[in-house]
């Protein structure tokens, strides 16, 4: 059984910030598209800073939405954001793999009207930690859900 209904699942726009960031965005790309999620109800949309690597070319190996555009970080979340279609948008370093059943798990929760924002863990390749530094780390970062203010 799924955790939700199929006919339930929002659409997910997921989107990354990259500037040089071929080294880690094809396991990043991959541990989304990878995901048990239904691919018609996923977009993903890079924004990339000017990037003079591969990251151009490793993002165009997936089905994603690319704008090139040199601008802050903030400048291109809000830019990602006012073109994403999804109902739900999930921001995604490119340095990160998410597990298999992360966009299911977030959609799961957007599905109480009261929250706004979803904290949820992810796994940040980090060669400075042993194994157990990485899994204090995952097992510390879990999900957070934010309710939204009442009215008046």
């Amino acid at each position: 059984m799924s955790i939700i209904e199929d006919n339930a699942l929002p659409f997910i726009s997921v989107i990354i910030l990259t500037f040089n960031a071929g080294q880690t965005l094809r396991s990043c790309l991959k541990s989304i598209f990878d995901q048990e999620y239904r691919k018609d109800l996923l977009e993903v949309l890079l924004v990339d800073g000017g990037s003079t690597d591969n990251t151009i070319g490793i993002a165009k190996e997936f089905p994603t939405r690319i704008i090139q555009m040199k601008a802050s970080r903030g400048q291109s979340r809000n830019i990602a954001v006012q073109n994403a279609k999804g109902d739900v948008v999930a921001m995604v370093d490119a340095d990160v793999v998410i597990p298999g059943d992360w966009l299911k798990k977030m959609a799961k929760i957007f599905k109480d009207p009261k929250i706004n924002v979803v904290s949820v863990p992810y796994i940040t390749p980090m060669p400075h930690l042993d194994f157990v530094g990485q899994v204090i780390y995952y097992i510390t970062s879990g999900w957070q859900a934010h309710y939204r203010k009442a009215d008046g």
